[in-house]
């Protein structure tokens, strides 16, 4: 083989396994826009309906405590209880991102991560094989040198 055969054959190979994570990053970018996309509905629709929820609530609890004296107390609670469970919502919604394991595109990093290795790997290895093949050559000398190292550890 000659060597712009090799240099086509690697520059062949190189484009394969680029086209190769290529397509996994398009299939992980459609996962994770179709999640994000129902995450996002779900959301919105649970909190309009729980927002709704609390508004009626409020108006009965209002309605009831209305001809008593302590109607503005009964506001303030209601005040008070909605704005802690707010926030201890978002500080678990926060956590919750933060914690998160699933990470979009971690099959394209993992892979990504594996080539790189494996180019290093093939570097060092070549100048090791480089290294070696230079040690390996005997020595033009009168031969005393080996014997020494062998009787010698």
């Amino acid at each position: 083989m000659t060597i712009r055969g090799s240099i086509r054959s690697l520059f062949g190979q190189i484009l394969g396994a680029m086209r190769t994570r290529l397509d996994l990053f398009g299939v992980e970018w459609q996962q994770a826009r179709s999640q994000v996309a129902v995450l996002v509905g779900l959301l919105l629709a649970g909190v309009s309906f729980l927002w709704l929820a609390a508004m009626m609530f409020s108006l009965l609890v209002v309605t009831l405590a209305w001809p008593t004296p302590y109607r503005n107390w009964v506001v303030i609670g209601l005040l008070l209880i909605y704005l802690v469970a707010g926030l201890v919502s978002l500080i678990l919604l926060k956590r919750r991102l933060e914690n998160s394991e699933n990470h979009p595109f971690s099959a394209s990093v993992e892979e990504l991560g594996k080539d790189v290795s494996l180019l290093m790997q093939a570097l060092e290895g070549g100048a090791e094989h480089d290294g070696a093949s230079a040690r390996q050559q005997p020595s033009r000398g009168s031969g005393d040198e080996a014997v020494s190292k062998r009787t010698n550890p």
